[in-house]
Order: structure tokens, then sequence, then C-alpha cells
């Protein structure tokens, strides 16, 4: 699998969700996914009245089978903080993400300067075309909803990078091509024509005589 094809898988997912809400329990799935990862952030379990949009991304995670590289967590910050501890943070403010980043607000941000206060919210981004970026969060309106922001928008508090390449290799490195058949005469089996048929010996898995 590509690291296109991962980013996509992500997002397939995350789409998988959307217009699960409070309202009618149907978001009590997505906790449940995430109380089915092992072992729990902090050894914490969600209840269904928790905030859940960081849940919801590492439920996403859980799902998809990339916890290695997007890392679950409970809470905004500390999910900010398992970003930056392996070297995957990104908090250029002009950066252009890609589909199956996720993305963290800080609701109190000024809009003036650097924006490192604490964050409140996260989100997967779907896309980003010119300065438009799609982005699927959960907890929004108490739901999976997908909006729109701009890069470089007030409030957006940096981006988490997922390490698709990496996983990628790792998924390629482990699909075996199919092994070309090996090709081999066919034994001499002349003799007195008796009308018995021959036996030919036995080959390896992948081999084959030819006439």
């Amino acid at each position: 699998m590509t690291e296109n094809e991962l980013r996509q898988k992500v997002c397939a997912q995350a789409r998988s969700w959307l217009g699960r809400k409070e309202a009618d329990g149907s978001h009590r799935e997505i906790i449940d996914v995430y109380n089915s990862i092992q072992p729990l952030a902090r050894y914490y379990r969600m209840s269904y009245s928790d905030p859940w949009c960081a849940a919801f991304v590492s439920a996403v995670a859980q799902a998809c089978g990339l916890t290695d590289i997007i890392y679950p967590e409970c809470g905004c910050d500390a999910m900010i903080r398992l970003y930056q501890q392996h070297g995957r943070w990104m908090e250029r403010d002009d950066y252009r993400p890609q589909p199956g980043d996720v993305v963290f607000y800080d609701w109190q941000d000024s809009g003036q300067g650097d924006n490192t206060g604490a964050s409140d919210h996260v989100g997967l981004v779907l896309s980003c075309t010119g300065n438009t970026i799609s982005v699927i969060e959960g907890n929004t309106s108490d739901m999976v909803a997908i909006r729109t922001r701009t890069v470089d928008q007030i409030y957006l508090r940096g981006y988490g990078l997922p390490d698709y390449a990496s996983k990628a290799d790792e998924i390629n490195a482990h699909e075996e091509e199919p092994d070309e058949p090996v090709i081999v005469p066919v034994p001499d089996v002349s003799g007195p024509d008796t009308g018995e048929s021959v036996q030919l010996p036995a080959l390896p898995a992948g081999w084959c005589y030819i006439p």
C-alpha cells in the first residue's frame, strides 16, 4: 500500500463516521473503538459523555491499524506532545497540510504572532486545495462533521504529521512478489512401449515441466 493509499484509507474511515452524534447515541461506536486501544492513553477509559474530538482521531487510527503513527490520546495537548516527542510536529503558519494530517486548534488564539497556547480541539485533514482546507472533526456541535478552514487561519495551533511514508514502506516490504515458475525439461522417459503410464518425478512448488 502506497503512502497516498494509506492517507486515503484514513480519510475514508473518518468519513464513514460522518454524522454520528451524541443526540441519538450513534457516536458510541467511536468511543467503543477508542476504548479498545491497548494500552489506553494514561489508562483512561472514555465515557460516552466525555469530550471526544481526540478520541475520534484516535479511533480512526485504531480502526485503520495505524496507532503506531497516528498517536492515540484522549486529550489534545497530550496528543501534541506525542507528535513533538516523535519529531512529527509542524507549527509553520504557511504549511499546507496533506490528507490524513492531524490539525489542532486553540480557540483563544489572538491572531498575533505564533500561536503556542493550549489546544482545545482536533480533527483530520481531508484535503487542501489552494488555501482551503477541508477537515473532518469529531465532537463538533456534538457530532462528526466536515468544516473548511484556510491556511494560516486564526485558531490554528499546528499539525501532527503521521509518518505514512515509513509505514507504507514497511507494508510494501512484507508484500512478496509471486514467484516466477522454474521451468525444467521433461526427463527422458523413452523406452519400450509397454502401454504403461510413466510417473514423472515430483517437483518443488513453483516448478513445472516443459515438453
